[in-house]
């Protein structure tokens, strides 16, 4: 992208690509919040099994490739066993999940995280 400012283009062809760009934006936006929707639960098993409560219904999974662990903050993404491994994306906070419990996810996260 640097190097897309640094060239002359003509105002056309930077107005095509920062409209291309933007599109692209969105597009990713829209995905993201189609996989949040509905997730309310979340449950992390010693072992690794993960549930996740979408629109009232406990559904098994596991740990997907992707999952990212930063501070304060994880993204998960979580492969459903039930549906030929369609991928959920859950973005859990430690402020919302509490101290112990998101001490325990850590621990169970670290265990199994080298596994995927």
């Amino acid at each position: 992208m640097l190097l897309l400012f640094q060239t002359r283009l003509g105002w056309l062809a930077e107005s095509s690509l920062a409209a291309v760009f933007s599109a692209l934006c969105a597009r990713e936006w829209r995905c993201f919040r189609r996989r949040l929707t509905g997730v309310k639960r979340l449950r992390v098993h010693a072992d690794g099994a993960v549930a996740v409560c979408r629109d009232g219904v406990w559904r098994q999974g596991r740990l997907a490739a992707g999952s990212v662990l930063l501070g304060p903050y994880a993204w998960l993404r979580v492969a459903d066993d039930a549906d030929d491994g369609a991928r959920v994306d859950c973005v859990c906070c430690k402020r919302s999940s509490g101290e112990r419990a998101w001490r325990r996810f850590l621990v169970i996260y670290r265990h199994v995280g080298g596994v995927i």
